[in-house]
């Protein structure tokens, strides 16, 4: 599993930054990683507990 926060800018808003935090599982089938599971959620600016 990987989990990280991710800052990106949407297409046309220059300047603009948002934020997100990312959870992602991985599974090795047959030679090649699968993501078999991916969960976005917004950051908010409330405390992550």
């Amino acid at each position: 599993m990987l989990s990280y926060r991710a800052v990106y800018e949407r297409a046309g808003s220059v300047g603009e930054q948002e934020s997100m935090y990312v959870s992602s599982l991985w599974c090795r089938r047959d030679g090649i990683w699968v993501n078999v599971f991916s969960q976005d959620t917004p950051d908010t600016g409330a405390p992550v507990v």
